[in-house]
């Protein structure tokens, strides 16, 4: 257990510097490389999550925990949840390499990974508790407010406007979920984590939408973007951890 647990930090570390890696390349402007390296980013949360899986059964196998601790269902799903995010990351990282007018093309397609990942996630929270009235209302009233703030900074969405605010709907969705289940939990490690991930994912998303339809492409706009994603996607990927 003390080997698969120094594992676990060590693939941390590194998927951490592959991360911090990528987001400087990005920010130098070399879209190429940032490509690759968003690649091996992006594959490194999945890294992290499958180091865990390998020490859960590590301590099923060595009657620490019980099959029922595995929660091969959830664990799927969030899994799933992962590679369509990296399936999407890779989706984007191509926009600087294709002519400007499949940019809308482009990031319909990274909605759409994304869109998918978040159902993922919320099938997952909604195997493990009830439906929360809160990720209703959340998602009602955060994809309006985005559709007003859209209107007033002169978001230019083109064919990605539906999609858009199809998918500001799922993702809040999914975090008033993850909120309703840490509430219900009376917020245990694992929900607090997840919804912590679930957060920044949100976060993340509302800092790049200027970025893509308003243009604002300046490096502090780059950087929190990118970091509070990653840490989104690690948060969720560890959150497993504690599954009880």
């Amino acid at each position: 257990m003390a080997e698969n647990m120094s594992l676990l930090i060590m693939i941390s570390i590194l998927s951490v510097f592959l991360i911090a890696l990528y987001i400087t390349v990005e920010v130098k402007g070399k879209p190429l490389f940032a490509f690759f390296f968003k690649g091996l980013a992006s594959f490194s949360f999945i890294l992290v999550f499958s180091v865990i899986i390998g020490l859960k059964l590590s301590l099923l196998h060595d009657g620490l925990i019980n099959y029922q601790n595995l929660r091969v269902p959830v664990t799927l799903l969030i899994l799933l949840g992962l590679i369509s995010g990296l399936l999407g990351d890779l989706y984007l990282a191509l926009r600087p390499l294709q002519d400007p007018k499949k940019n809308e093309t482009i990031i319909i397609s990274g909605i759409v990974c994304f869109s998918i990942g978040h159902l993922f996630y919320f099938s997952a929270l909604m195997l493990l508790g009830p439906l929360s009235y809160l990720s209703i209302i959340l998602a009602v009233i955060m994809t309006l407010i985005i559709y007003l703030i859209s209107k007033k900074l002169g978001y230019h969405m083109g064919k990605a406007v539906i999609p858009t605010f199809v998918y500001s709907a799922l993702i809040f969705l999914m975090v008033g979920q993850a909120l309703g289940y840490a509430i219900e939990t009376q917020f245990s490690l694992f929900s607090l984590i997840f919804l912590a991930g679930a957060i920044l994912f949100a976060v993340s998303d509302l800092i790049l939408a200027p970025i893509y339809y308003a243009g604002n492409e300046k490096r502090i706009m780059v950087i929190l973007n990118l970091s509070t994603y990653y840490l989104a996607q690690l948060f969720i990927a560890i959150s497993i951890l504690f599954i009880l």
